[in-house]
């Protein structure tokens, strides 16, 4: 997966132990309603944190990760790459375009999947 931004918070390398270690960072989407979403780097990954500031834009790939730990449900999204945006102003245009097309695909999806025929029945 991955998702387009602007870098709002970078945290240092935090060593847990010997051998695992993790970053943090937040990014803020640019759609109609912007989310605040925080990604983890972690172990060999955490060296991209270096190259992320403040104010900039990138494009986060990531995977999503879910634990079970004494019965709590926890979600981490681990990024693994981070491509850093030199011309954000054409990405967001073409980001904007990208996710329009996507609402309106799953809309006539939507509207495909509840259609019935008078003589059909539900049950």
């Amino acid at each position: 997966m991955n998702v387009f931004g602007k870098i709002q918070q970078v945290s240092e390398v935090t060593a847990h132990t010997e051998k695992f270690k993790s970053a943090k960072f937040l990014l803020e989407t640019q759609e109609q309603y912007p989310q605040k979403i925080q990604f983890q780097l972690i172990n060999d990954r955490t060296s991209l944190v270096s190259k992320l500031k403040v104010g900039q834009f990138a494009k986060v790939h990531f995977n999503i990760k879910g634990a079970e730990w004494n019965g709590k449900y926890f979600v981490n999204l681990n990024a693994w790459k981070i491509d850093c945006e030199q011309n954000p102003a054409a990405k967001i245009q073409q980001f904007q375009e990208q996710t329009y097309e996507n609402e309106e695909a799953s809309k006539e999806i939507e509207i495909e999947e509840i259609s019935l025929d008078e003589d059909d029945l539900e049950f």
